[in-house]
């Protein structure tokens, strides 16, 4: 499965819809004072469609607002880490 594809059925099965995401990784740049980790609706789009790579910043947004750790994001791009 394409790493976009992942991230659109990890954001399904956490019940999210685009602009939801949006409006909380807008509240966590808010919270911690640092605008690269809003996502706008159009790149998720992006990163959902195209397969279009996050940075780091919204790696660990997106970790954040769907609930899972970066490791479980990373090995969707094909990044695995010992532990």
């Amino acid at each position: 499965m394409r790493s976009g594809s992942q991230l659109r059925k990890l954001r399904q099965q956490r019940g999210l819809t685009l602009r939801q995401v949006q409006f909380l990784t807008q509240q966590l740049a808010k919270k911690h004072g640092n605008t690269r980790l809003a996502i706008s609706t159009t790149r998720l789009l992006a990163m959902e469609n195209t397969n279009a790579v996050p940075n780091l910043f919204r790696v660990w947004a997106l970790a954040r607002v769907y609930q899972c750790g970066v490791r479980d994001i990373f090995k969707y791009y094909g990044l695995r880490f010992p532990r």
